[in-house]
Parts: structure tokens; C-alpha cells; sequence
């Protein structure tokens, strides 16, 4: 949430920026002073999302639903969450997996930056 936040208001403040800047050029001096002022504004420091946690998680909840919903046994309610669950377990396997694929492409490219691959 907090990087999602953190590129609206960057975006608004080079909106709100951009009319000045195209009335009066010699505001922002040379292409290169403009291009620093605005680097720092699109440096999020956030840490990387871990899909492969959020899929387990995902499917442990789907899990829980659908043993809800055997509980139950009838009506809509109970078949609603039973089906919820299992589209959660489903999502929530194939979310893991893009996850473990991310991790293992991440960790071969740091390997080629280190030079032991290349």
C-alpha cells in the first residue's frame, strides 16, 4: 500500500510541476539538472513482495473454507464457501508456483551478476 501511495504522490507532484517547467524552460536549467531533480522521486524503499508466501497463505485460508463448507453440508452458504475455498487453493497453488519461478529466476541472475555463471 504504502509503495502504491508513495507513486501517486510522485506522480502528482510531476504533474503539478510540469506547467511551470513548460512556461518557463530556464526554471529547470539543463536536461541533465532536470532529469536529478526528478531521480529521487521515483526511489521506493520497500521491500519485495513474496507471492510465494501470499499463495501459501491464500491456499491455507482456501483450505479452511473448504473444510467450512463440508461442515456444513447444506445450503448455499455452505456451497459458496466450499467453492470460494477451492477456487482460493487453486489460486493460491498457482500464485506459490509464479512465486518459486520468480525466486529461482532472481537468484540465477544474481548469479550471472557475480560472474559464477558467465
Amino acid at each position: 500500500e504504502r509503495s502504491i501511495v508513495t507513486a501517486w504522490l510522485n506522480s502528482r507532484q510531476r504533474l503539478a510541476g510540469q506547467p511551470k517547467l513548460e512556461n518557463t524552460p530556464e526554471l529547470a536549467g539543463s536536461p541533465g539538472e532536470a532529469q536529478d531533480l526528478f531521480a529521487g522521486l521515483t526511489k521506493v524503499d520497500s521491500a519485495p513482495q513474496d507471492y510465494t508466501l501470499i499463495g501459501v497463505a491464500l491456499g491455507v485460508i482456501g483450505a479452511g473454507c473448504i473444510l467450512a463448507g463440508l461442515n456444513w453440508r447444506i445450503g448455499q452458504l455452505a456451497a459458496g464457501i466450499y467453492w470460494g475455498g477451492m477456487i482460493c487453493v487453486f489460486l493460491g497453488a498457482l500464485l506459490a508456483m509464479v512465486g518459486l519461478v520468480i525466486r529461482m529466476m532472481a537468484r540465477g541472475a544474481k548469479r550471472t551478476e557475480e560472474g559464477n555463471l558467465a
